[in-house]
């Protein structure tokens, strides 16, 4: 029995695990100093967020640079969102 539940727990969350992926979003923001950073949530907001983070993290804010979200694509939807021109 505790070898059922065991197998069940591994496999309800590899099924948890992959349906995630697979409807998060991943957004990338760039600077002009080349810092950049990558976020990946299942929101799209969200994604967006952590990227900035990240970006900023990496110094992507430093006098004279800025960093922006350049691209938004979601696994699910199949949204994407392309740079800004």
């Amino acid at each position: 029995m505790n070898r059922v539940l065991a197998v069940t727990t591994v496999g309800l969350a590899l099924v948890i695990g992959a349906s995630t992926s697979a409807w998060a979003f991943r957004c990338e923001a760039k600077s002009s100093n080349g810092a950049r950073g990558w976020g990946s949530a299942i929101t799209m907001q969200s994604a967006q967020r952590f990227a900035m983070e990240r970006c900023i993290g990496a110094g992507g804010n430093r006098p004279g640079h800025f960093c922006r979200i350049v691209f938004c694509h979601g696994g699910g939807e199949g949204f994407a969102m392309p740079p800004p021109h």
